[in-house]
């Protein structure tokens, strides 16, 4: 009876090693299959360039695809709640940026909560944004653009209500006494295609999209959002030295998991990114798309997020826009 009961106390035991070890079995195996990263912008602007290159590095060193899913519309909201409401599994990640941390104050209703409902994984880039008119308007500086739009009306486009060129775009107006109509569009690559139509006539856009047809002499560049004029284009003026003292507008766009992805996964795809961000060959894409790598550890990249919703929100209020 002893060596019964002996025997029947070993089952629990021996049922949770194996279950223990089952457990460290599938955490040692990711990833078994194909990742998907979703970025919340049409093909072809910074945050899915971005995407691409650390896509492409790190499912070279785990050995399986990774699936870029671009999902546009609602200011990389849709994208978001989506990602929200995905299995906290390990296999959907998803790009996050400036304007998402812009939306939280931006929307009065909106389906998901940057820091509640999704763990920080990795930093992934940043950039100033180019201010780029077609090269057919008469402009060639950014006191030219606001002397014009004094005189005439003046669309410019942005990447989506809620975008960083949008609020962007929308505090400059607000600081040098000046108005420009705004269109929105899903993403990027429509509204450069736009822009060369001449369907407008000014936007901020990041490096990546805009750099090329500043090169073909399709766009002209007349200001830059940072503190810092950007190698790429030395002679590009801030918006500061242009005359709007104090103003900085700065992209970024990190990787976000589902709440509930493993820690030892977050870590594992945070230390993956950061070996691929110092490949010198993705460093030379960054280079070209005119993005700066930055490497955070996921509690780093939470810190920073937190400060970046912080600071976004009395700057919208500032600006009065708002989106139902």
């Amino acid at each position: 009876m002893t060596t019964r009961r002996r025997l029947f106390g070993l089952v629990p035991a021996v049922g949770a090693a194996m279950a223990g070890a089952a457990s460290a079995a599938r955490g040692q195996a990711w990833p078994a299959h194909s990742i998907r990263i979703i970025v919340p912008y049409a093909p072809g602007g910074a945050t899915d360039i971005v995407a691409r290159i650390v896509g492409a590095a790190i499912g070279t060193e785990f050995g399986q695809s990774v699936v870029i899913d671009n999902r546009s519309g609602g200011a990389g909201n849709i994208a978001m709640e989506q990602a929200a409401q995905a299995a906290s599994d390990g296999y959907t990640f998803v790009v996050t940026t400036v304007a998402q941390a812009v939306n939280q104050t931006l929307f009065r209703k909106i389906g998901y909560n940057l820091e509640r409902n999704f763990v920080p994984v990795a930093f992934l880039s940043y950039y100033s944004f180019i201010m780029v008119v077609n090269s057919d308007l008469p402009v060639k500086s950014l006191r030219d653009l606001i002397a014009l739009a004094r005189q005439r009306p003046i669309n410019y486009a942005s990447t989506g209500n809620g975008s960083a060129p949008h609020i962007g775009t929308s505090l400059l107006c607000n600081m040098a006494n000046f108005e420009m109509t705004h269109v929105p569009y899903r993403g990027s690559g429509p509204a450069v295609t736009d822009l060369m139509s001449g369907a407008f006539q000014v936007m901020f856009d990041s490096p990546p999209s805009v750099l090329p047809h500043i090169r073909s002499g399709k766009f002209r560049a007349i200001a830059v959002s940072g503190l810092q004029r950007i190698p790429e284009l030395p002679d590009v003026p801030t918006v500061a030295e242009s005359g709007v003292a104090g103003f900085e507008l700065i992209g970024w766009n990190g990787l976000l998991a589902p709440a509930g992805t493993p820690a030892a996964i977050v870590t594992k795809m945070n230390e993956a990114v950061a070996r691929a961000e110092a490949e010198p060959q993705v460093k030379e894409r960054y280079e070209q798309a005119g993005a700066r790598p930055r490497t955070m550890t996921p509690e780093e990249f939470g810190a920073f997020l937190h400060n970046e919703v912080t600071k976004w929100a009395p700057v919208v209020l500032k600006s009065g826009a708002q989106v139902d």
